[in-house]
């Protein structure tokens, strides 16, 4: 894994099982992979590691089960300056 981080300073994480599957091969594949990027980005001095995640990173759904915000959650453009403010 090093050896793919050679010489870079950002690296786009967009690996893992995005269905569902026995624990054995979300374990392997999203936990123990993305632990893997991550020490190989610590290793290596890469710099920013930009994780992608699916629904299983926020209740693991049934892929069929249409998700969203909860209904008490105020529309985006109500949400104060310092909360839309971008990060450098």
């Amino acid at each position: 894994m090093e050896s793919a981080f050679a010489g870079t300073d950002r690296v786009l994480h967009l690996g893992g099982v995005p269905d569902e599957a026995p624990l054995a091969d979300l374990l392997q594949a999203n936990v123990l992979g993305r632990h893997n990027v991550l020490e190989a980005a610590l290793r290596t001095g890469t710099e920013r590691v930009v994780p992608a995640g699916s629904n299983r990173a926020t209740g693991f759904y049934p892929a069929a089960h249409l998700t969203g915000p909860p209904p008490d959650m105020p529309p985006i453009w109500h949400m104060p300056a310092h909360v839309m403010r971008r990060r450098p």
